[in-house]
């Protein structure tokens, strides 16, 4: 699994990185790739929960899903097999994370 946790715009803002959210999620996949070399271990990008849902609030949800849609796009550029998705607190942003609201 490359690691990607937390690896997201709204993450990387609070920190003042947040022009490296490519850099930073696309060396997690080099390095990812490079240990899966040779083998035929299967390669997963990562989402988890935002701190930016907030229930009820259709705002924070196009938030959210901006956050996913980067991150999986990254996934996709680097050509992941999987995306693991985890530690979610709220129902709602689980199923955003599957593409569902």
């Amino acid at each position: 699994m490359a690691f990607t946790y937390y690896s997201h715009r709204a993450k990387l803002k609070a920190i003042g990185k947040e022009d490296l959210l490519y850099k930073f999620n696309r060396n997690a996949f080099v390095i990812a790739w490079d240990v899966a070399s040779g083998t035929e271990t299967l390669l997963a990008g990562n989402l988890s929960n935002t701190w930016e849902y907030e229930p009820d609030c259709k705002n924070s949800e196009k938030t959210v899903r901006s956050i996913f849609d980067e991150q999986v796009a990254c996934a996709v550029d680097e050509q992941a097999d999987s995306i693991i998705a985890e530690t979610f607190g709220h129902l709602g942003e689980a199923l955003l994370s599957r593409g569902q609201t």
